[in-house]
């Protein structure tokens, strides 16, 4: 074969190979390659699979990049693998962010919404502000949330709004929250609202697998008859479990009576 031929059997197939490279790899020209039909993976040390991407198309340049019609799956040791899917995914070396009406799923009952999440692939985390965050027992809305990929858990903060679905949903108000398999905190001037009954606590605590609520440390009750008072109340299907320095401040006429209770 001739030294010509060669030569463009060596350029073809690195231009092949341009097309899948991973955006922490650099092109070795500064030309930009665009391409078709994407299919990326990334690795840790140990040769663990921990992203996948695919994408529609998109253009690559040096360690910059812009992904469209994306899909990427994160994976960890735990749970099922966080798929994320968004219009765009741009990149430049170790972080990348998606935009266009992000969608975050982890299997059947974990679905996230937003705008925009940054994703930083040397810390394994991903970014975002104003998320809806839906599960099987309700949702959560916050300002600010953080998901580290590694642990699957989640941090909202900036003001929490929630909702836990039952037969008369709850609502829930707070300062930050934490999710992580399956159970909810949310804390810091936490106000419950169930039926007619209001509540103030420290802390909120709700098992998605055992659909059980619990508030935690300073709790203060408001119902149409009276106040409580509790280090702790779990909130059942079938009213309220009262435990440790329990106070109970009924009103006039709680009885029917003419004296106080």
């Amino acid at each position: 074969m001739s030294r010509l031929r060669i030569l463009l059997v060596l350029l073809i197939v690195g231009a092949i190979l341009a097309l899948v490279l991973s955006f922490r790899q650099e092109p070795t020209s500064s030309d930009l390659t665009e391409a078709e039909a994407i299919d990326l993976s990334g690795y840790d040390d140990e040769g663990a699979l921990v992203w996948h991407i695919c994408a529609k198309s998109g253009e690559l340049k040096e360690d910059r990049g812009h992904l469209s019609d994306v899909m990427v799956r994160f994976f960890a040791d735990y749970e099922e693998p966080l798929e994320a899917r968004s219009a765009t995914l741009i990149f430049r070396k170790g972080e990348a962010t998606l935009e266009g009406g992000v969608e975050a799923t982890r299997g059947e009952g974990y679905r996230l919404t937003t705008e925009q999440i940054t994703w930083n692939e040397t810390e394994r985390t991903l970014t975002a502000h104003r998320v809806e965050i839906t599960t099987d027992g309700g949702t959560i809305e916050a300002n600010e949330f953080r998901y580290d990929l590694a642990s699957e858990r989640s941090v909202l903060s900036g003001g929490i709004d929630a909702r836990i679905d039952r037969s008369t949903p709850i609502t829930v108000s707070g300062d930050q929250a934490a999710e992580e398999k399956g159970l909810l905190q949310i804390t810091g001037g936490v106000t419950i609202f169930n039926d007619e009954e209001i509540y103030h606590c420290s802390r909120l605590e709700y098992d998605t697998e055992s659909d059980t609520v619990c508030l935690i440390d300073s709790v203060k009750g408001t119902f149409q008859k009276g106040e409580i008072y509790a280090d702790a109340i779990t909130l059942t299907q079938d009213g309220i479990e009262a435990v440790g320095d329990v106070v109970l401040d009924l009103h006039d006429l709680f009885f029917g009576g003419n004296d106080d209770a």
